[in-house]
């Protein structure tokens, strides 16, 4: 065998290694990315779940306390004694984020992400307001499911 057979003989041996392994590791390449995609629908349909659960559990809780406050005011109305300090809602913080992701933790750090609270009460009830520097808003995240 002459020396240029030998190199063809080596240089084909080399590239039909090569292109086994290339082959090899792209379908372990395609394994992995279809077990990952697997377990991260898997994962998203877990949290679904778990926040549907928080949801429902949430309403049941608020149902419950609703029908004890019944209960307690009716007892409390016969005993004249309550400690109870009812707030009602008067308006609606909007902002441009309607979910939990993406949006900052801290406001100062995203300034083009402006939000605003939007009042329903009468206008009597906001009346002198303005002669105010600030305003300490007291809220409630109703749609929190980390309750």
């Amino acid at each position: 065998m002459n020396r240029s057979t030998t190199t063809t003989l080596v240089t084909s041996g080399a590239l039909i290694f090569g292109v086994s392994a290339c082959l090899y590791h792209k379908r372990v390449i395609d394994k992995l990315k279809r077990k990952t995609a697997h377990e991260t629908a898997q994962r998203q349909a877990e949290r679904k779940g778990r926040i549907r659960a928080e949801v429902k559990l949430r309403t049941l809780t608020k149902e419950a306390h609703q029908k004890e406050n019944l209960n307690s005011d009716n007892q409390k109305s016969e005993e004249g004694n309550t400690l109870d300090l009812d707030l009602k809602c008067i308006g609606t913080i909007v902002s441009p984020f309607t979910k939990r992701m993406g949006t900052p933790r801290q406001g100062a750090l995203a300034p083009n992400a402006r939000g605003f609270v939007q009042l329903s009460c009468h206008e009597e009830t906001i009346d002198g307001m303005d002669s105010y520097s600030h305003c300490w808003i007291i809220f409630s995240f109703h749609a929190n499911t980390d309750n």
